[in-house]
């Protein structure tokens, strides 16, 4: 029993730590921003914060030394700081004052993609195809992003045409693309 007690934490935390790795990787394409920037403040933060309160690690590591509850403090506070980054910037943008930005469609790419199928108990095999259509788009800048669009959308458009983003302001700064037009 004083097992399970001792791994529900760490199996709560490592699922947080996930979910908060996806959040900020998925709207990492609808922020223009370098991402060395979030990831460098989210470990600087990670390890200033490390500095004063790495003893509360000591509970998942198991151990009083103070290098191993640093590095355990450091990681688990940049993927923080870092998810909370995107995910503030991206979600409290001044919509009200959004505005439209043209961009240049580079290429278009389609893959195929397979459902998974159940066969049995605990097994799983490919099941049926289906298409997943992308853009790759240029700003004026050269940043280049790529986005999943519906087939309607995707046979509309073609190398090289100009589209135009609903864009705005985030948080912190950093322009979110809200909506392809």
């Amino acid at each position: 029993m004083a097992k399970f007690k001792k791994i529900t934490p760490i199996v709560i935390i490592v699922i947080v730590s996930m979910l908060l790795i996806t959040a900020a990787w998925s709207l990492h394409d609808r922020t223009l921003v370098t991402p060395l920037f979030p990831i460098g403040c989210g470990v600087a933060l990670g390890l200033a914060s490390g500095l004063w309160l790495w003893k509360l690690s000591r509970y998942l590591t198991d151990c009083s030394k103070r290098l191993p509850n640093l590095i355990c403090h450091t990681i688990l506070f940049t993927i923080l700081f870092t998810a909370l980054f995107y995910i503030l910037n991206y979600t409290c943008a001044n919509r009200g004052a959004s505005y439209t930005e043209t961009v240049t469609i580079t290429a278009k790419q389609t893959s195929v993609h397979y459902h998974s199928r159940r066969v049995g108990r605990n097994r799983y095999t490919r099941g049926e195809p289906y298409n997943v259509y992308n853009i790759k788009i240029q700003f004026k800048d050269s940043t280049e992003r790529s986005f999943r669009v519906p087939l309607s959308k995707y046979n509309k458009y073609r190398n090289g045409a100009d589209i135009e983003l609903s864009m705005a302001k985030g948080l912190f700064g950093a322009p979110v693309i809200i909506d392809i037009l």
